[in-house]
């Protein structure tokens, strides 16, 4: 709830963490296709190697959730 707040608002240093925030509450709610939408905003957002290496994880992750096995490579 709040995160999609600070996310609606955009002004705020919090965005980059709550963008990945997100998609990892919908990692783990198996809602795969919004978590692969988060982990992309993560990663065009993403600050330094620790974010990148976090959202690509999680699109490694969200995409196999989906059985998308070819998408997972890359």
């Amino acid at each position: 709830k709040y995160y999609g707040q600070v996310l609606s608002e955009k002004k705020s240093q919090f965005v980059p963490r709550a963008v990945s925030r997100m998609a990892e509450l919908e990692l783990n709610a198996k809602n795969y296709p919004q978590a692969v939408n988060f982990y992309l905003q993560s990663l065009a957002n993403a600050r330094n190697k620790r974010d990148q290496f976090t959202a690509w994880t999680g699109l490694m992750d969200a995409y196999y959730g989906q059985n998308k096995y070819d998408s997972v490579v890359y």
